[in-house]
């Protein structure tokens, strides 16, 4: 039997309920339901980045060439090819 050198996460469920709600806001807030648009857009989107922080994973050792060549890879090869008239 071949052992994981990945470290198992505990899931969350919290996380994906409070992801649904915040989606649900998210079309309200872009309908036209103007006395509650502003409330929707103070705090939608900076609980989407507390999400995004909470779930970010950070390695114990960076190596910066080497994340840099990976996020290009992942990032501006898919831009550059589907962005191409």
């Amino acid at each position: 039997m071949m052992e994981s050198s990945k470290k198992s996460f505990k899931y969350e469920e919290w996380v994906d309920i409070l992801k649904g709600i915040l989606i649900i806001f998210v079309v309200i807030g872009h309908g036209y339901y103007y006395s509650i648009n502003s409330v929707i857009f103070w705090f939608h989107m900076p609980v989407f980045y507390f999400i995004s922080g909470y779930l970010l994973k950070i390695p114990n050792k960076i190596d910066i060439s080497n994340l840099c060549k990976k996020q290009c890879k992942t990032l501006l090869i898919p831009y550059g090819v589907t962005s191409v008239k």
